[in-house]
């Protein structure tokens, strides 16, 4: 398994839906597994901590499928 830390990410992205649409979804723990999914069905991703707030920590597995 490979692992990777993070001090800081940044991501920039535009949608055309109401800001409080985006922040909802990566807020919900169900909603930001399906957005850090990788690839298509094939694989799978857990959210294995995810404390949204400022300095947060946040765990996300992913892999190939069994």
């Amino acid at each position: 398994m490979s692992t990777a830390q993070h001090d800081t990410i940044s991501l920039e992205r535009t949608f055309a839906v109401p800001v409080a649409r985006v922040f909802a979804a990566w807020e919900d723990t169900d909603a930001l597994a399906r957005w850090c999914l990788p690839g298509d069905e094939t694989w799978t991703s857990e959210i294995a901590e995810h404390d949204f707030r400022v300095d947060g920590l946040k765990r996300i597995t992913f892999g190939r499928r069994g």
